[in-house]
């Protein structure tokens, strides 16, 4: 047999082999390219978004096992417990736990956080099942009653989010049930701030108070001027973004300049309507005698009032217009808004408050007042989370006070302290009560953000403390954290940054480098977490605050997802 009649042999044996060997390559490459195109969309939601997490205080621990709220926490290797668990007593403490269900009640950990006392036990996560007598989520059941709200209809494979309390026999009973990612009446990104469209008629060059259309508005070193339509002078078209500064004018955010309207505009959440007047965020204006009533606005409702104006530079409405959704009105309906807490009960919190205008019903163990901002008195500025009641009434689920002035860089405002010093004495059983930090009295709430950054405080300890000062000369605290004695924390150094960006990437477990927009921002154990307005997730709108590195990376203090823009 010759060379040639061979190699034709062998070829004509292998050729089946080499034909399948060409299609398995086909089915490889569209296998791959398939695989590579979808890849993008399938690492977009990391995991950590999803899981379940619980907040509650620790009952006990054990390496393999904890109970926090009652519910039975398993630790394994791939665990992450943070630096003040390990060191810190843990029982009678409070923690925030994610991971997943175990299908027996408890949850697999991820990761624990210790946090400061809270006033409610928190879980979060997908709904299994509602009924009269529990709500299940991710496995776990809580009681409910007919006192449980439940807020936005839920339906098994929402996530939710539960405030529960702990009951006599240690099991929690549901006070609170919301589906996550209902819109609210008045949120931070639109619905909450009050814009005018009017003419200039008095200025300043810099920071002080113009006269818009017979309104006063405050310019401080923080609001944005905008020459859109021309440069902006007396007999100007503008128009004001900001909120009611609770003496009858307007704290301005933005000014721009507009091309001239009609008519003049003011647009805000209703505060009073009488037969004469309109009150909206604290602005009152005149009513014609032949106004036009849209809608039966009611207190809290965002309203459009259309006006002219008058021989004496004020304005007269001829026209209040509702705004906003129909469900406004529905019993079990969630409304927010923000006001001036003009009375409240002589004794205690629980009773009826009035806030700018409207009547709102604080419940003891179901209304939770937010005071790290402030203390919560007449006067203060607050905002409300309440339910429309079947009468009308609203109660408050939360009433948290703002800062003086409502924006985040007035941290400084009225009896606003800063010191540092040797903590001399601390409360017995915990950190919540009175201490001595170098001579003085410092008052320490749950809602107190304490950071101990280089290992537990104890008495001795150099801490740094923000608060306001009481009646008396105490310091209620708004946040101690502990000072490094040796070169100090990177984070009192560098120039204070706060932006708003879509999330890049973040890491699993939230510790480490995210990018948002074009910024590199490094998250630490000591930086904030809230998903104010929907989980972290890939393409969410956040807000950042922390500092510039001097390698141009951004250290954040805090990270919470936003609702717009």
């Amino acid at each position: 047999m010759t060379t040639q009649q061979t190699s034709t042999n062998v070829f004509q044996r292998v050729r089946p082999w080499l034909f399948f060997l060409a299609f398995a390559a086909i089915l490889f490459v569209g296998y791959t390219a398939t695989t590579l195109e979808a890849s993008p969309a399938q690492s977009t939601v990391p995991p950590i978004a999803l899981k379940t997490r619980l907040t509650g205080p620790i009952d006990s621990t054990s390496p393999t096992e904890w109970v926090v709220a009652g519910i039975t926490v398993h630790i394994t290797d791939d665990t992450r417990i943070d630096e003040r668990a390990r060191q810190s007593t843990i029982p009678g403490g409070w923690a925030r736990v994610i991971g997943e269900g175990d299908g027996q009640g408890g949850l697999i950990a991820a990761r624990i956080k210790i946090l400061p006392p809270k006033p409610f036990v928190g879980l979060r996560g997908p709904l299994d099942e509602l009924t009269d007598t529990a709500v299940v989520v991710d496995g776990i059941s809580v009681a409910r009653t007919v006192t449980t709200r439940v807020l936005g209809d839920p339906q098994p494979g929402d996530r939710v989010d539960i405030r529960a309390a702990i009951q006599t026999d240690g099991s929690l009973l549901a006070l609170r049930v919301k589906k996550l990612g209902l819109p609210d009446d008045f949120d931070d990104g639109q619905r909450d701030r009050t814009e005018l469209k009017g003419v200039v008629q008095e200025m300043t060059d810099g920071p002080g108070v113009w006269m818009v259309s017979g309104v006063p508005v405050t310019v401080t070193d923080t609001t944005q001027i905008k020459h859109r339509v021309g440069p902006i002078m007396v007999g100007s078209w503008v128009e004001v973004e900001g909120r009611g500064d609770g003496n009858g004018g307007l704290t301005a955010r933005e000014i721009k300049s507009i091309p001239m309207h009609r008519h003049h505009k003011l647009e805000g959440p209703l505060t009073e309507l009488t037969d004469t007047t309109v009150v909206v965020d604290g602005i009152p204006v005149d009513l014609s005698p032949d106004v036009r009533i849209k809608g039966d606005p009611q207190p809290g409702q965002k309203v459009e009032v259309k006006a002219i104006l008058q021989p004496d530079g004020t304005m007269l409405a001829f026209e209040v217009e509702r705004k906003g959704h129909d469900e406004d009105d529905r019993p079990g309906h969630e409304v927010k808004f923000s006001g001036i807490i003009e009375s409240m009960p002589a004794s205690g919190f629980e009773g009826v408050w009035v806030i700018s205008g409207h009547e709102v019903n604080v419940v003891d163990g179901l209304t939770e007042i937010d005071e790290h901002k402030g203390p919560a008195e007449v006067g203060a500025r607050v905002k409300v989370e309440a339910i429309r009641e079947p009468d009308g009434t609203l109660t408050a689920l939360e009433i948290e006070v703002k800062k003086d002035g409502d924006t985040d860089e007035d941290d400084h405002g009225r009896d606003y302290v800063e010191f540092k010093g040797a903590v001399e004495s601390l409360p017995a059983g915990g950190l919540v009560g009175t201490w001595v930090v170098d001579g003085r009295t410092v008052e320490v709430t749950a809602h107190t953000r304490i950071e101990q950054k280089n290992g537990p405080i104890t008495v001795g300890t150099v801490v740094e403390v923000e608060g306001w000062k009481l009646e008396g000369g105490a310091i209620q605290a708004r946040k101690i954290k502990s000072e490094d004695e040796g070169n100090g924390d990177d984070e009192d150094h560098g120039d204070k940054v706060e932006f708003k960006g879509h999330i890049v990437s973040f890491p699993d477990g939230l510790i480490g480098e995210w990018v948002i927009d074009d910024e590199t921002v490094i998250a630490t154990e000591s930086t904030m977490f809230k998903e104010k307005d929907g989980p972290f997730e890939v393409g969410a709108l956040v807000q950042v605050k922390g500092i510039r590195r001097g390698d141009g990376t951004v250290q954040a203090f805090s990270i919470k997802t936003e609702s717009g823009e």
